[in-house]
């Protein structure tokens, strides 16, 4: 069946599992990256950590990310109407009240608001921190401004509605995540990035 393959691919790249989509290249610097343009995984030798990109995704740009972050959890200017789903339909908050997808930031990988510019589904990565993010929504001042594409990370905070104060979100180092960082934007189809 054709349609299997799919589906074990489209879960390994949202970590359920590992089923061979990737293959990988030790990477020393943003540099080395140049030698594998079209290279799906990447292992950056510093922390030994593996930042697996879904099979079939290549390297259609590096480019320099201002890191925001949003919570959906303190309500006004974090969501729209429906708090709990993003904009691609994913259900981040459960009937509960709580956190329900993986896609909120743990300190390596996680969900953000990307401009329209890019896909659902593509991937940003982050090597300086070892951080892999996914699209999964949008926002009104989520845009590319002077060549600088802002990336609003999901991320629980631990603050509620009327709480004031903000904690950013932090990488896994203990690194606080905000300010402008290089990376680099994977896709499966970079004919539409570039052509917007």
């Amino acid at each position: 069946m054709r349609i299997l393959p799919r589906i074990l691919c489209a879960l390994a790249i949202i970590g359920l599992v590992y089923w061979g989509c990737a293959e990988t290249v030790r990477l020393t610097s943003v540099n080395d990256a140049e030698k594998y343009q079209q290279t799906p995984t990447v292992q950056l030798a510093a922390a030994q950590e593996l930042i697996v990109i879904p099979y079939g995704y290549h390297e259609c740009e590096r480019t320099k990310f201002k890191l925001t972050y949003y919570n959906p959890l303190r309500g006004g200017i974090n969501c729209d109407d429906d708090c709990t789903r993003t904009a691609n339909g994913t259900r981040i908050i459960g009937d509960d009240g709580n956190t329900i997808s993986e896609y909120w930031f743990d300190g390596k990988k996680g969900g953000v608001a990307c401009p329209p510019k890019y896909p659902f589904g593509t991937v940003f990565v982050i090597p300086g921190y070892d951080i892999q993010f996914v699209c999964i929504d949008r926002g009104g001042r989520i845009v590319v401004e002077d060549g600088v594409v802002i990336l609003d990370i999901l991320y629980d905070d631990g603050k509620r509605k009327g709480d004031n104060g903000y904690d950013h979100p932090k990488a896994s180092d203990g690194t606080v995540l905000s300010g402008i960082v290089d990376g680099y934007v994977y896709s499966n189809n970079c004919e539409i990035i570039s052509s917007k």
